[in-house]
C-alpha cells in the first residue's frame, strides 16, 4: 500500500499539515510584527537625529555669518585706510 493511501497515516499527514501552516501563519505574524517595531523606532530615531542635526546646522549658520560679517568690517576698515 501507498503511504498517502494508507488510513492510518492519512491524519499523521493531516496534522503534520495543519502544523506547518500553523508554523507559517505564526512566523509570518511575527515577522510583521518585529518589522512594524523596526520601523517605528527607526522613525523615532532619526526624528532625534534630524532634529539634532537641525540645530548643529543653525549653530554652524550663526557661525559662518559672523565670521563673514568679523570679515566684511575688517576689509571695510582696510580699505578705508588704504584709501
Amino acid at each position: 500500500m501507498s503511504l498517502l493511501q494508507s488510513r492510518l497515516l492519512r491524519p499523521v499527514f493531516i496534522a503534520l499539515g495543519i502544523a506547518l501552516l500553523v508554523q507559517v501563519i505564526v512566523a509570518v505574524a511575527l515577522t510583521r510584527s518585529t518589522v512594524t517595531a523596526l520601523e517605528a523606532d527607526l522613525a523615532n530615531r532619526l526624528g532625534v537625529d534630524s532634529q539634532h542635526l537641525s540645530s548643529e546646522l543653525e549653530l554652524a549658520s550663526s557661525e559662518v555669518t559672523s565670521s563673514l560679517d568679523a570679515l566684511s568690517a575688517s576689509t571695510r576698515q582696510r580699505l578705508s585706510v588704504g584709501l
